[in-house]
């Protein structure tokens, strides 16, 4: 998709599509968002299948883009590709934040499920929650061939796999693909197995804390 999509808010909507693939709030298949903001109040929420996200399911440029929500329950629930923004991206993530709680099986992020964004300047508060590949950030970084940035991220929350590889930031980075800058993490951060503050499994990170 490469519609654009600006200055956007979007209240209480309630998607319930457990069986479906490429499921948002604002798009299913990606696009250019700016200045876009979801708010889910108690009794709303998105859910899915693979590729989920608070704003899109798949891709698109997100600059400025909030997700809110009042409900201390899940409220962007899926099973593969699950992200408090996006479910799966490969283009640029700056300037946004996410307030929620994300939950799914793998490859599970506050900001974004999987894929190989750049991503600058976001912050995620909030919870995520899954069996493995589960990051505050990121799920997982998947991209064996060129490197990505992620910039001056914070992040505020609990992170939890009941399998393997969590991260503060991200949970798994695959082949060290992607480089971490300057971010923050506060929280707890459990898993059995590949549990780190930052990253869960193969880390490449400088100037974090």
């Amino acid at each position: 998709c490469s519609g654009t999509v600006s200055n956007l808010t979007v209240k209480n909507v309630n998607i319930n599509a457990p069986q479906c693939r490429y499921v948002g709030v604002i798009s299913g298949s990606g696009g250019t968002f700016t200045n876009c903001k979801v708010v889910f109040s108690t009794t709303s929420s998105v859910t899915g299948d693979w590729y989920v996200g608070g704003i899109s399911g798949v891709e698109g440029k997100f600059t400025d883009c909030t997700v809110e929500s009042m409900s201390e329950n899940p409220v962007v629930r899926g099973n593969s590709m699950v992200g408090g923004l996006v479910g799966w991206c490969y283009s640029v993530i700056e300037s946004c934040v996410v307030n929620a709680i994300v939950v799914g099986a793998e490859n599970v992020g506050g900001i974004v499920g999987s894929g190989r964004p750049s991503i600058k300047c976001c912050s995620f508060q909030g919870k995520v929650e899954g069996e493995s590949r589960i990051g505050g950030i990121m799920g997982a970084y998947e991209n064996w061939h060129t490197s990505s940035l992620m910039h001056g991220c914070k992040v505020d929350a609990e992170v939890i796999a009941s399998k393997s590889s969590a991260g503060g930031l991200i949970g798994y980075n695959y082949n060290d693909g992607l480089k971490v800058v300057g971010c923050y993490t506060r929280g707890t951060v459990n898993a059995p197995a590949s549990c780190g503050g930052l990253v869960g499994d193969r880390s490449r990170h400088c100037g974090c804390y």
